[in-house]
């Protein structure tokens, strides 16, 4: 699941940047990354909570 979603990202990062611009792609990815892990720490956070408050 993760596997497609940066190769889906790398393609619209390769359909909307100009050739001369491809260092916006390692960008593109590295900002996908950052969102997936700050997704990940927030369902941590919420499982954690629904856990304590049983």
């Amino acid at each position: 699941m993760l596997v497609q979603g940066h190769e889906l990202v790398g393609q619209r990062a390769q359909a909307a940047i100009h050739p001369q611009k491809k260092n916006n792609i390692s960008t593109i990815v590295q900002t996908w990354i950052r969102i997936t892990e700050v997704t990940h720490d927030k369902c941590q956070e919420n499982k954690e909570k629904l856990a304590t408050s049983k």
